[in-house]
């Protein structure tokens, strides 16, 4: 297994990028109430967000959360919901060292993900420098699942679109809550980092590497790097044994040095695919963060194509 790393790109704002995906009109279908949608208890709670509400509140900054005598901090995005229409939810986990501050600002998922009608919940990590402990149980998996029970009690949710979108050490950390809590998750994206999980059923993904990323190397090895082990196409070559997928990728170019790769026949309802950033570094794909590689007119937006692929997965009714 590979297991993970670190080290997270700095910097704030964004640009519009090149974007390519056919699941645009799934996203806005879900975000609008999707078949199966499974309401929550804050759908009749008449809180910002719920059935009785004319408007959604927006809720943004930190928060804290009381968890065994530890405070722990998190911001909650929450804007554009429709009145009574339960909201998918995403939890969007950081980096090695980095904040939920910094996330935020560097994907620019919130936003993204608000025009589409969905929640975003971004947790903090804790130590020095910050780092989740990926499991499926201990402080950090409570820590979230405590979130999406609070959360789910303020907002209209459905509680059948939960997902949890990572980069780095925070889809280390996605993937484990993940195949712990499939009961609870109904798909993940992983940023720069990919590895064979612990799953016993399958579960959706959307995953994102660059093949120069010099933290988390994409080639089997990565001499030098932190990370290594069996190498990005080998650890989803896993994935698609579990999910039930053909073993090899279909392989499409969706801009200048992005490739996609989707794993064919799989099952109903199950998906999985990578986007590889030829010459990509430790990035978050699209955004404008210091030092990324790749131009941004030459990239794919990894927000809008997390924000367009997650709806369309959803658990069981």
């Amino acid at each position: 297994m590979v297991l993970l790393a670190g080290a997270c790109a700095s910097g704030a704002g964004r640009t519009s990028s090149v974007t390519t995906s056919g699941h645009a009109p799934t996203t806005r279908r879900a975000a609008q109430g999707a078949p199966g949608a499974r309401p929550s208890a804050g759908c009749r709670s008449g809180t910002a967000g719920s059935a009785s509400s004319t408007t959604a509140s927006t809720v943004s900054g930190a928060s804290t959360m009381s968890l065994d005598g530890v405070e722990r901090t998190y911001s909650l995005a929450a804007q554009r919901l429709r009145q009574g229409v339960p909201a998918p939810v995403i939890v969007l986990l950081h980096g090695m060292g980095q904040t939920a501050e910094a996330i935020d600002a560097i994907s620019d998922l919130p936003r993204v993900a608000n025009a589409a009608g969905m929640i975003v919940i971004t947790p903090q990590a804790t130590g020095s420098p910050t780092m989740w402990q990926p499991s499926g149980t201990g402080p950090d998996a409570e820590f979230i699942g405590r979130l999406l029970e609070q959360v789910g009690s303020t907002h209209c949710v459905d509680t059948a679109r939960i997902y949890l979108v990572g980069f780095s050490v925070g889809a280390v950390m996605a993937a484990s809550y993940a195949c712990a809590h499939q009961d609870q998750i109904a798909a993940i994206a992983a940023l720069s980092v990919q590895f064979p999980s612990n799953c016993t059923k399958p579960l959706s993904m959307i995953a994102f590497h660059g093949t120069a990323d010099p933290i988390v190397p994409y080639a089997p090895g990565g001499k030098g790097a932190i990370g290594g082990g069996a190498g990005t196409e080998a650890n989803m070559a896993a994935w698609a044994k579990l999910n039930g997928c053909a073993a090899e990728p279909e392989t499409t170019s969706v801009a200048v040095k992005v490739d996609r790769l989707v794993w064919p026949h799989c099952p109903d309802g199950v998906s999985l695919e990578l986007y590889r950033t030829t010459g990509g570094g430790h990035d978050w794909p699209g955004s404008a963060t210091n030092g990324d590689p790749i131009p941004r007119d030459e990239a794919v937006d990894a927000s809008k194509l997390i924000v367009a692929f997650l709806p369309a997965h959803h658990l069981a009714a």
